[in-house]
């Protein structure tokens, strides 16, 4: 279920341009508590001006749209963030090595919340000292996140399809009711262009033979 936050919405004028009976829909985000509502909200409206939604389905697909964006670049940054977790970790198993090769599973020993936090540059200047490159740091790193990652890369290419289908969706719709609007329109022209109906020609011609 998502966050309700409709009252953040409307101070912050994210609601604006939304129709207001759609508003309840659109006040129940995917954000989590971490994560930064405004962001949430300018890809929204990124969303509005790209798509200009005018119909109901439209509105609801163009929500959907945006909702799985969000989350698809949620599973993309969790991915990052492991892989950077795991670099960490080979740096730290080297560094506590006695012989300065990697194991292929991480050791019991972690690095320091301090060491990260007042040492930036330690992870490189670990990796120079044992002349390690970084393509063999971040493979080993791959290597002892493979099922994670494989888990985390089947999930977003199951968003990336279902968001892609409702796009495609969104657009089927807008063509279906454009469709109709042609048809209205031709069948106004047509009956524009018809003849008058036969029985008044018929009576204009009783009336000048009786002459």
């Amino acid at each position: 279920m998502g966050r309700k936050a409709r009252e953040e919405l409307v101070a912050g004028g994210y609601l604006e341009g939304i129709p207001e009976n759609l508003h309840p829909f659109f006040s129940v985000v995917p954000v989590l508590e971490t994560e930064n509502l405004d962001d949430y909200a300018i890809l929204l409206h990124q969303a509005i001006a790209s798509l200009q939604p005018s119909r109901l389905e439209e509105w609801v697909f163009l929500k959907e749209h945006a909702d799985l964006t969000w989350e698809i670049v949620r599973l993309q940054n969790i991915k990052t963030s492991m892989l950077n977790v795991a670099l960490y970790e080979v740096a730290s198993d080297v560094s506590h090595s006695l012989d300065g090769r990697i194991s292929r599973h991480c050791n019991t020993v972690n690095i320091s919340a301090d060491v990260l936090k007042e040492r930036p540059g330690w992870f490189r200047e670990t990796m120079a000292e044992h002349g390690l490159s970084p393509h063999h740091v971040l493979s080993q790193a791959h290597i002892r996140l493979a099922p994670e990652l494989e888990r985390l890369e089947r999930l977003i290419a199951i968003k990336e399809r279902t968001r892609q289908a409702g796009l495609e969706t969104f657009y089927q719709v807008r063509e279906h009711y454009a469709s109709i609007q042609r048809q209205r329109e031709s069948s106004a022209a047509e009956q524009h262009r018809l003849p008058p109906p036969a029985r008044e020609a018929e009576g204009g011609a009783e009336a000048g033979e009786a002459a």
